[in-house]
């Protein structure tokens, strides 16, 4: 089901599922006609994403908690919980179990609207599945399991998992330490309010914790529970929240702009799993979407796993933050009216470590904006380069913001107003930010400019072609020179042409590289998923270029609406699959070899190639369709058939016979 032949050898391979919520409808269950629970799709999905996790032949499978939907009690309860676990029984999965709050009751809260954990419950748990608290060894890896309900409770196995707990990881010092529970150390950070909230530990049991995972160099948390994916960190440790496989939780869907359909609980874009892969500087996470599939069908086109940012270090990969990196929502419902949950949405970071993106383009402002600042560090961490963009003008002093942020500014970017060509004053600033080690970078902001596709004038960002020449003559008097200039592909021509007319005008005596921005417009996600793959693979040609997708997010409150690679609930266009199964098969090997060729085909489309000594890629459009022929691997991490075909808005491969 799964072609993982571009990713690098990992030291070991898991599955993380959580809240598959397993329904047994009980007697006399009222439902609502609307309820998916009525129809079993819930449980179905469950199975699916169950036979996804099966077909990947992971080293091991873990879950998360909530095994089964909370309206069971009782006996109903544990033949509930036997059943579901028979749902991995049918597939050959033997999980590691943790206890959620759906299987046992809830943490001792007074504002949780369940029952607390019941000792009968968490004794017939025990009885079922074994201790709720446990660990065992994988390599050089320590793998510790928790019960978030009983944290901080009366609870007599409260004190016993607490002593075992700090006994476990005095004895494991020194080792790498990932951890699994249900129920997240916190929401968007530290030290928010616990009590009141349904999503997170309560104090002070959850500093308790933290300081624990802290003191033993804890490197990675695992939790579930809200259903949606999420990322923290905690100086180097990093805190995974797992989605649902099965439905959404309608409160967090505050977060989106857009509510989905069945009341919030059928955002079904945001289903799935993760594969984490270890390796010796960390661990990879790999979301496998689900999208609510109740289909139980092996298919021979299989799905491309694809590289994250960390390991795709040549990849040209950008994308604009027209939008925030971590949009914040308040108005989350947490239980109490008297309390007003505010949320982050770290979809759209996940959206890039997933697309293997290296390089982001954002707002100056967002230097002094704390949320925002900590995403983009993170995002550093992750593999990817920062280009903060300001504006000139001459009283703009770029000295403040560079001494406070210098480690994290990899390029400095300055927007000319009305101009080609910037001024003495502006390369003198520019100069003292290179000075102290920044990038510098310029591009012009031209209004009332005739753009291809456009009605009416419009803003432009960026160099055209038959400008380049102006501006390198233009540094050249000055005596300055550019690490990069910002140019423009727009609708005037196939991007391959494009890319060929700046190619041609290479290499220039004043600017060292050059940046694109692909500029979509319109709702055609056809046409746009054609345009994505076929601007990264000219992009080949142009070594040292970044290119950077404009927008990110979809614009839909301006007058130039536009979708983007993410919808307004920051779910995946075909757009983006198209661009993160190029992005891997491109720079996943060694891509300095290759020439470029195309070639009109008689069906008025398009056949593009890039050919090297060892492999031959050829993409069709107005397909989107990558076929892979390979002579021999030019990467010992790389095994594929010889001939492949991908089709990049899906993400599945078939092998060509």
């Amino acid at each position: 089901m799964f072609d993982r032949s571009f990713l690098p050898v990992a030291d070991i391979e898991f599955v993380v599922l959580s809240d598959t919520h397993y329904c047994r409808i009980p007697k006399n269950y009222a439902q609502n006609k609307d309820d998916t629970r009525r129809t079993g799709d819930w449980s179905e999905r469950a199975a699916q994403a169950i036979n996804l996790a099966a077909s990947l032949e992971a080293d091991f499978t873990i879950h998360l908690g909530d095994l089964v939907e909370t309206h069971l009690a009782g006996t109903e309860l544990s033949d509930g919980r036997a059943e579901a676990r028979a749902q991995f029984d049918r597939y050959g999965l033997k999980p590691y179990f943790v206890a959620g709050n759906m299987d046992i009751g809830d943490k001792p809260n007074s504002t949780v609207p369940a029952d607390w954990v019941r000792p009968d419950d968490l004794e017939e748990w025990h009885s079922q599945f074994g201790t709720s608290w446990y660990s065992f060894d994988k390599q050089d890896v320590h793998f510790v399991f928790l019960n978030t309900q009983i944290i901080g409770s009366e609870l007599p196995e409260a004190n016993l998992q607490q002593q075992w707990l700090e006994s476990d990881l005095a004895d494991n010092l020194g080792r790498r330490i990932f951890v699994f529970m249900h129920i997240p150390l916190f929401t968007m950070e530290r030290f928010e309010p616990g009590f009141g909230s349904y999503n997170c530990l309560d104090e002070p049991a959850r500093n308790w914790l933290i300081d624990l995972f802290c003191d033993h160099k804890v490197e990675a948390v695992f939790t579930g529970h809200t259903h949606f994916a999420a990322y923290n960190r905690l100086g180097p440790m990093r805190i995974y929240g797992v989605p649902s496989t099965t439905f959404s939780r309608p409160g967090f869907n505050e977060v989106f702009p857009v509510l989905p359909e069945h009341r919030g609980k059928n955002d079904i874009d945001k289903l799935g799993f993760y594969l984490a892969r270890v390796h010796s500087d960390g661990v990879r996470m790999h979301i496998i979407r689900t999208n609510g599939e109740t289909a139980e069908s092996l298919s021979r086109r299989k799905r491309l796993v694809t590289r994250t940012s960390l390991d795709l270090p040549e990849s040209p990969l950008g994308v604009y933050l027209r939008h925030p990196l971590a949009p914040v929502t308040g108005g989350v419902h947490a239980w109490p009216d008297a309390v007003r949950q505010h949320v982050r949405n770290d979809y759209p970071l996940l959206a890039c470590m997933e697309l293997g993106v290296r390089y982001l383009r954002t707002l100056a402002s967002d230097l002094y904006d704390h949320v925002q600042l900590q995403r983009l560090i993170m995002a550093q961490d992750e593999g990817m380069h920062l280009t903060f963009v300001w504006l000139w003008s001459e009283v703009l002093d770029l000295s403040d913001a560079i001494d406070r942020t210098r480690t994290h500014i990899g390029t400095v970017e300055l927007q000319i107003p009305s101009g080609l060509l910037p001024s003495k004053e502006c390369m003198d600033t520019l100069s003292e930010a290179r000075e102290r080690g920044m990038e510098i970078s310029v591009a012009p902001f031209l209004p009332r400019q005739l753009i291809p596709g456009k009605h009416y004038t419009r803003n432009r960002i960026g160099y055209r072609v038959d400008e380049l020449a102006e501006l390198d003559q233009h540094l050249t008097t000055m005596g300055m020179q550019l690490d990069r200039a910002v140019c423009q592909i727009d609708g005037s021509n196939h991007p391959w042409d494009q890319f060929a007319m700046f190619s041609n005008k290479l290499p220039l005596r004043q600017i060292s590289h050059l940046d694109f921005i692909v500029q979509f417009s319109g709702f055609d996600e056809i046409s746009q998923a054609d345009l994505a793959a076929e601007s990264l693979f000219a992009s080949a040609k142009i070594p040292g270029c970044r290119l950077y997708y404009d927008p990110f997010t979809d614009v839909d409150r301006s007058t130039d609406t536009s979708n983007g690679l993410l919808d307004r609930l920051s779910n995946p266009r075909p757009a983006f699959h198209a661009i993160r199964c190029l992005n891997t098969i491109l720079y996943g090997s060694c891509t300095s070899d290759l020439t470029g060729e195309c070639e009109e085909t008689k069906l008025s489309g398009r056949i593009l190639r890039l050919i090297g000594k060892k492999r031959c890629l050829e993409l069709a459009l107005p397909n989107a369709t990558l076929t892979i022929n390979l002579t021999g691997s030019d990467n010992a991490n790389i095994e594929i058939n010889e001939h492949v075909s991908v089709d990049l808005k899906t993400g599945t491969s078939e092998l060509i016979q």
